[in-house]
This record gives C-alpha cells, structure tokens and sequence, in this order.
C-alpha cells in the first residue's frame, strides 16, 4: 500500500487465482459504495457518480481520470482489473505515441 495525500493505493500482484480476484472485486465495489454513501452524506447530497482509474504516463507521472462510477462497475463486471490495466494502457500509449498506421499493418 501507498499513501498519497488523502489518497490510499493499493497494488496487487498480477497472478491472483480468479477466485482471489473475484473476492477482491467484490469487496472494492462494496468499499467503493460505502465511500460514495459517506462522501454524499458529509457534503450533503444525495450521491456521487464519479470515480477513477489510474493513468500512468510515459514520463513515469500517474494521473487520475475521472469515470462514472456505473460504467467503471459495468467495466468490471466483466473485466479484471488487469484487463482495465491494459485497455486504459493501450489507450494511453495510443494517445502519447500515435501511431496512424492501419491495424493492419501494425506488429
């Protein structure tokens, strides 16, 4: 675990068995809704949609992008946290190091 401000992050091996990933799931979408009931509760509101998924940049800089939280949870329904981890990966390789070739053509 690290400490960044009021931040918590916690790094998990990458060959959990699905058993272990799928507890750890769970127990992160039951966290993530207990965080969203306190936060809605002490700023008054009914609730909050919004959450996020590290992006880690070439520079070595990690940064926060902010995703809804039913889509974040759909994502997961259906994805580990690996499988994010590289789709967000992609997408910001992608974004850093544009490539404009076709698929296709790519290695």
């Amino acid at each position: 675990m690290k400490e960044k401000g009021d931040e918590l992050l916690v790094l998990l091996p990458d060959d959990l068995d699905e058993v272990t990933n799928d507890r750890i799931e769970a127990l992160f979408m039951a966290t993530l809704d207990m965080s969203e009931a306190l936060m809605a509760e002490a700023e008054g509101v009914k609730s909050f949609n919004a959450t996020g998924v590290e992006v880690k940049l070439a520079n070595g800089d990690s940064v926060m992008a902010s995703v809804d939280a039913k889509i974040l949870a759909k994502l997961l329904s259906v994805l580990s946290f690996d499988e994010l981890a590289s789709f967000v990966d992609s997408i910001t390789r992608a974004v850093e190091e544009p490539d404009y070739r076709p698929i296709c053509k790519r290695d």
